[in-house]
């Protein structure tokens, strides 16, 4: 297998879909925390929810990444 030069493209995108999860996930634990309280389900409600987050937003978060650097010029 040939090596290719990843670029900046994973490394940016892992870290804006860091901050979203994270972001999202701290909005939804705090509200079922408000709502419920600190049920026992919590954190595995919380993990479920990170994952699918992940799944969903990965796509457009590097798309949106993608187009960020073509814009300003640094992609062909």
């Amino acid at each position: 297998m040939a090596f290719e030069h990843q670029g900046g493209t994973f490394t940016m995108t892992a870290f804006i879909l860091y901050f979203l999860v994270c972001g999202v996930l701290a909005i939804e634990g705090l509200v079922l925390a408000l709502l419920f309280g600190f049920f026992p389900a919590l954190i595995p409600v919380l993990a479920a929810s990170a994952a699918v987050l992940l799944l969903v937003l990965h796509r457009p978060v590097r798309g949106l990444w993608v187009w960020c650097l073509w814009r300003l010029g640094y992609l062909g």
